[in-house]
């Protein structure tokens, strides 16, 4: 009987695994078409606008995950182009999220797909440490997965990343490796990428026949192939081959001007200029880097000025000119103290960065750690209580059957025990008692439920009833004072009302100093509460001409937050940012206090009324709480939304 049970239960839940795995098939179908569209409009018609887009449609209204996770990794790779990289690798990290897919092998891609997509936006910010793990374990689970194309992208990548830190012998490993690729375009990197590491070590030759190879790979990019023989020429120049390295630079700058290639012309032109020096061709050296010269002050491109005024100095010099070499010398020192100030500053404010990151990744795995600690505790717990619930189980079952024994027993043996029927009709009876109790209760709560859904009703719908009394009032002449005074009372009830419902901002606000006033209203709160408040806001004047419908509903979104701050965060500090970037408006919050459990307590009352403000306003957002870790709420909406029904 038991082994029986056992089948069909394991029967019934391979039955739903597979019933699952079917309307996953579906929804992945239905998002099949727009996830093709947003791809052909990125990688291929380089619309790259329209499809960020529908990627954002589609990440907010897509079917499946397998459609939101492509979606968000087309926003990551949007905003990398753009060179935003925070929002780059939050979209990546959302990639990452998505679990529910209807096979492996699409889960697989997904979480390659993400991967690679967030490795390459740390690389570009500069964490190569979080760039070089993510790299390793694509290649692990590239690897074990048999995927061959995300392998050796991987393996290149990561090669990348050992010759950025100039560990050479290990960039050589992968580079090897990605020889070994099917892809043409893996191929002429790996090759190109091994010369240039055996031109650093000065192994010219070497370099060149590895150069030679990669040529091989250049079909249908000219600038590829002219790129590499620029480094070839060079190399025959270092093994002393000048006559040969000429020629083939001569070549390449002729090819270079035909085809518009300005950055491989100038890099030949320059490798002909320190030539000419090094011959003493100094009339050909000074006619060649004057006119470089002149295009890059066009371009406004420090290091190569720099570059020309040393060709200069040292041109003047052989020639004999002293003073005029010492004028270029003069321009190269002055333009020098000029890039080293600016990159101190650059230094300066990419270790401030740096520090930030670090500071918010220190407190981001924190929030990790907390987390998985509260769900190994929420996992007991539901262990626990499953354990409870089995128990329980069984020992209702062992009180049935036993009753079931003693009614059987009391059937027998009526005559004998009147007194104990008796007495099991009395308590059956307050058995019943209790149950018409508890009823009545239920009743009462049900009642209770409906009291409030009707008072609600009225709240809602005094404020219309009064506009349809109104707008009947204005039809009617002014017959005399009296009816005056009941059109002004009336206006002024259906004001209040209008204002009640809608929360609106106060009068005193006009639309073109909207940011302004916001900045009052938060400094009134800071002055008057021990929180810390700070407010900065971008694009003052593209959000004061924004829709008034607009600017009510964020401020009321803003009131709202601060005001559950107040009430429930224990907060020190709070944050607030309000900023436009390409046509959407960014509400960022964060506060430093107690947090919340957003699995357990999301949706409280305060948190539901700005949901359905976003959602009002076809806006996204998203909320990052964990008990004592503080909170951040981010809002996204474009900038010309606005409320398709105005609530009266």
């Amino acid at each position: 009987m038991r082994t029986k049970s056992l089948t069909t239960l394991l029967s019934l839940f391979i039955i739903s695994i597979a019933a699952q795995n079917s309307n996953l098939k579906d929804l992945e179908k239905k998002d099949k078409e727009s996830m093709e569209e947003i791809s052909n409009l990125f990688f291929r018609k380089n619309k790259e606008k329209e499809a960020y887009v529908k990627s954002l449609k589609l990440m907010k209204e897509g079917n499946s995950d397998a459609g939101k996770s492509l979606a968000s990794n087309l926003l990551s790779s949007y905003f990398y182009k753009a060179n935003h990289l925070d929002s780059s690798i939050f979209y990546a990290k959302k990639t990452l999220g998505y679990k529910n897919f209807s096979s492996d092998s699409i889960k697989r891609h997904r979480y390659l797909l993400g991967t690679m997509t967030l490795a390459t936006a740390y690389t570009m910010k500069g964490i190569k440490d979080k760039a070089k793990k993510l790299y390793i374990e694509g290649v692990q689970k590239a690897e074990l997965w048999n995927d061959t194309y995300n392998y050796y992208g991987f393996v290149i990548n990561l090669g990348n990343i050992y010759y950025l830190d100039k560990e050479y012998d290990k960039a050589l490993k992968m580079f090897k490796k990605g020889i070994k690729s099917p892809e043409l375009r893996a191929k002429l990197t790996s090759y190109a990428s091994i010369g240039n590491i055996y031109a650093v070590r000065k192994e010219f030759k070497k370099s060149n026949e590895y150069y030679k190879e990669s040529l091989k790979y250049t079909k249908g990019s000219l600038y590829n192939k002219l790129a590499i023989k620029t480094n070839i020429a060079d190399n025959y120049i270092q093994l002393g081959e000048v006559e040969k390295g000429i020629k083939k630079l001569k070549e390449i700058i002729k090819q270079s001007k035909k085809e518009g290639y300005s950055q491989l012309r100038e890099q030949a032109e320059k490798f002909l200029v320190q030539l000419y020096i090094r011959q003493k061709k100094y009339d050909e050296a000074e006619r060649l880097i004057t006119s470089l010269l002149e295009k890059v002050k066009e371009k406004g491109n420090l290091n190569d000025m720099l570059e020309c005024y040393d060709f200069l100095k040292q041109i003047k010099k052989g020639k004999g000119d002293f003073k005029n070499s010492l004028i270029f010398s003069e321009k190269y020192i002055k333009l020098k103290d000029s890039i080293n100030k600016l990159q101190k500053e650059k230094e300066i404010n990419e270790l401030e960065v740096k520090f930030e990151t670090a500071q918010k990744e220190s407190e981001i795995t924190l929030l990790k750690k907390d987390q998985e600690l509260k769900e190994q505790q929420i996992a007991q717990q539901n262990l626990t209580r499953n354990i409870i619930l089995i128990a329980a189980s069984l020992i209702i079952i062992a009180i049935l059957l036993l009753l079931r024994f003693y009614f059987q027993k009391l059937k027998t043996q009526k005559e004998l025990n009147k007194t104990q029927e008796e007495f099991s009709y009395q308590k059956i009876k307050a058995l019943m008692k209790n149950q018409e109790l508890e009823l009545v209760k239920a009743s009462i709560e049900g009642k209770d439920m409906e009291r409030k859904r009707l008072a609600r009703g009225l709240h809602d719908s005094i404020g219309s009833n009064m506009a349809a009394i109104k707008l009947q009032f204005e039809k009617l002449p002014e017959a005399s004072d009296k009816l005056k005074k009941i059109k002004d009372d009336l206006n002024n009830t259906y004001e209040e009302i209008r204002e009640l419902s809608h929360n609106l901002l106060p009068k005193r606000i006009r639309q073109e100093d909207y940011a302004e006033v916001l900045k009052e209203y938060i400094s009134s709160i800071d002055e008057i509460s021990d929180v810390k408040i700070s407010f900065s806001v971008s694009e003052k004047k593209i959000i004061n001409r924004t829709e008034k419908y607009l600017q009510n509903e964020i401020f009321s979104i803003i009131q709202e937050l601060i005001s559950n701050a107040l009430k429930h965060a224990k907060a020190s500090k709070i944050e607030i940012q309000l900023e436009v970037v390409d046509d959407l408006i960014y509400l960022s919050f964060e506060d430093d206090g107690v947090g919340f459990n957003t699995k357990l307590d999301y949706k409280g009352i305060g948190l539901k009324n700005i949901e359905d403000r976003i959602d009002q306003l076809s806006g996204t957002f998203i909320i990052d709480s964990h008990p004592k870790r503080g909170t951040l709420f981010r809002m996204e909406l474009e900038k010309d939304a606005y409320l398709v029904n105005e609530v009266v």
